[in-house]
């Protein structure tokens, strides 16, 4: 039965979703809406944050509009519309600056992690998982 098939899925997806696997989500998400035997709007919602996740922007912004026009849920609502802005801020990070170049600095990137850099006292400190002979 089609019905039952699209609320497994759209179970399945709930699961990914609830342990914060947004992205795994989108596939079982997507079959539940493209049945139309789920008309809940929950699903637009959900669905559109796993798109997000998987990196597709654009159906994730027809989602967010979707819920942003037809949804009920006050707080849901102005959620969406903030994720319509941040998708908007997304694409103009993605692009590339020309005034940016990103060099290996062989001086210090060794096989340990290094991380978490400041400035301090004029000098650069950072946080690595070096041993200290190195």
């Amino acid at each position: 039965d089609e019905a039952l098939q699209a609320k497994a899925n759209y179970r399945i997806g709930d699961c990914y979703r609830l342990s914060n696997r947004l992205a795994e989500a989108e596939p079982f998400y997507r079959d539940a809406f493209k049945s139309q035997a789920i008309t809940d709007l929950e699903l637009v919602y959900n669905y559109a944050f796993s798109l997000k996740a998987a990196g597709k922007y654009e159906s994730a912004e027809k989602g967010f509009k979707k819920y942003v026009s037809e949804g009920t849920d006050f707080v849901k609502v102005r959620r969406a519309k903030e994720e319509l802005e941040n998708l908007k801020e997304l694409a103009s990070m993605a692009e590339p600056n020309p005034y940016i170049t990103i060099e290996n600095c062989d001086a210090l990137n060794t096989e340990a992690a290094e991380y978490s850099p400041i400035l301090y006292e004029g000098k650069l400190v950072f946080t690595s998982s070096r041993t200290p002979s190195e």
